[in-house]
């Protein structure tokens, strides 16, 4: 069995998979397999996979991305599971060997997540995600509890590194079933925390997104939005139920044992960390996102951004 299984969702974006399987390749730590789970290519994508014999691959019809991802997941043997679409792929070449050796040596931290950077679609690295998370990173592990109740923080999916009997217990099953049928990885992430798995962020550049235009992309991006509302809002009503005393949160190793709790001692702690969270958020917001947010209300933000090409 090894010891990461990469798994990556495709379909029709063979212009980019040589550079994605590549630099999962370049990795130092060796000792992982990669699966690919395909829609039904009908690009060069299929050829393309079978140049590399150590790719474990399946290719047929699904109904979303979401349904790539739950067959992948049932394919894993990896004890640690790292997701990478097609498009993307990995900046930091010992990035494998770091989320091995932080997970093999504390049991209590059950993922392990960096900064991802932009990429164009011809292939220029652009701006990096959260860079102020160099100078002032995120709280850690059970710290990380009132951080998200008040941000709502998803880590990147992108370098993600997860236990994988945690990753089976978290991601959903049936896309039916599911909370965010066109963003599945906000259920992952939701039952991530509330279930009180521990995350532990690395100060590094992991991986790269690439940022492309196609009608499909555009609108799982229009959905996203949508469903990251109703995320936030279940946010809001699990914080509720816990800062009432209605249910305790419990802390959970990486074996699922319950290893700590919010109790009504912790409660006045979790809420000052959660209100010193979003005073330091609303202060960190420029002008330039109070003028973004004021013309998206008022139906303007559109016409101004493509006249402006403000992003």
């Amino acid at each position: 069995m090894p010891k990461i299984s990469v798994i990556t969702p495709s379909l029709n974006q063979g212009m980019f998979l040589r550079d994605m399987i590549e630099s999962v390749m370049s990795q130092s730590f060796k000792d992982f397999e990669h699966i690919i789970v395909d829609g039904g290519s009908t690009d060069e994508t299929i050829d393309i996979i079978r140049e590399y014999p150590h790719i474990i691959f399946i290719s047929e019809k699904d109904e979303s991305v979401s349904e790539a991802y739950i067959k992948a997941t049932s394919m894993a043997t990896g004890k640690y599971i790292i997701q990478c679409c097609t498009s993307d792929g990995f900046l930091y070449k010992d990035w494998f060997m770091k989320c091995v050796e932080i997970m093999d040596g504390n049991d209590e931290i059950s993922m392990v997540w960096g900064l991802p950077q932009c990429m164009s679609e011809d292939g220029f690295l652009q701006k990096i995600v959260t860079p102020e998370y160099f100078d002032s990173a995120p709280p850690q592990m059970q710290a990380f509890l009132p951080f998200w109740l008040a941000s709502g923080h998803v880590m990147y999916e992108g370098n993600q590194c997860t236990r994988r009997n945690v990753f089976v217990s978290c991601f959903p099953k049936d896309i039916d079933k599911s909370l965010f049928k066109d963003n599945i990885l906000l259920d992952f992430v939701y039952a991530f925390i509330t279930q009180g798995y521990l995350p532990y962020f690395v100060p590094v550049i992991a991986n790269y997104g690439r940022i492309h235009h196609d009608a499909l992309s555009q609108i799982c991006m229009e959905k996203s939005q949508l469903m990251d509302r109703s995320y936030l809002e279940l946010i809001r009503l699990y914080r509720r139920k816990v800062f009432s005393g209605g249910i305790v949160h419990n802390f959970r190793n990486g074996s699922s044992c319950i290893v700590g709790s919010v109790g009504s001692m912790d409660l006045p702690q979790i809420r000052k960390k959660y209100y010193a969270t979003k005073i330091r958020n609303l202060l960190n917001i420029t002008m330039y996102q109070v003028v973004r947010y004021f013309l998206r209300r008022v139906g303007l933000w559109n016409i101004i951004k493509d006249r402006l090409d403000w992003t």
